[in-house]
């Protein structure tokens, strides 16, 4: 027997959101069957979602003390947050190393302002900092070592050596 799930599809001004049709507690795996094609009319814009909508009023001036504290006294100002666990967002999937042989895992989510696609805090935001001597390489899958072995190496700002909470840096 073949079967097709439900989905609701939610038509909002030009964006469309697709929706189980099913409680979000419910633990549901499906595959469909049939294509589903969706296509625009007269060759208007349509935008399909996967997500939810935002509201601004959900954005916020960062109030607690401890977080300002680990910013930088001139950027304080300028950022913003959003608890995600109050517009009901509260599984934005596991962040972790890929590419560079890798295994393959599903990906995170994502947030886009305006359709265009936000990128992780970073610094610096536009450039690249120049690395100095390599003290460590690190885990090279390539000639067999998969431990993923973060390596070391010195540089040659001093920026991150003002940063607070060291521990979980990415590069």
């Amino acid at each position: 027997m073949i079967a097709l799930q439900r989905m609701l599809v939610q038509y909002e001004g030009d964006e469309i959101y697709l929706f189980p049709a099913w409680p979000k507690n419910w633990d549901v795996e499906f595959k469909v069957y049939a294509p589903i094609i969706f296509s625009a009319y007269k060759n208007e814009k349509v935008v399909i979602h996967g997500g939810l909508k935002i509201s601004e009023e959900s954005i916020q001036k960062i109030n607690d003390p401890e977080i300002l504290n680990r910013l930088n006294s001139s950027l304080r100002d300028k950022i913003l947050e959003l608890d995600l666990n109050t517009i009901g967002l509260n599984d934005l999937g596991e962040m972790r190393p890929v590419g560079f042989s890798r295994p393959f895992g599903l990906a995170w989510a994502e947030l886009f302002v305006n359709g265009e696609p936000c990128s992780i805090a970073r610094w610096p935001n536009d450039s690249k900092v120049k690395t100095g001597e390599i003290i460590d390489s690190g885990s090279v899958p390539h000639d067999g070592d998969f431990s993923n072995r973060g390596g070391a190496f010195t540089f040659e700002s001093e920026r991150p050596l003002t940063w607070k909470d060291q521990d979980d840096i990415w590069i």
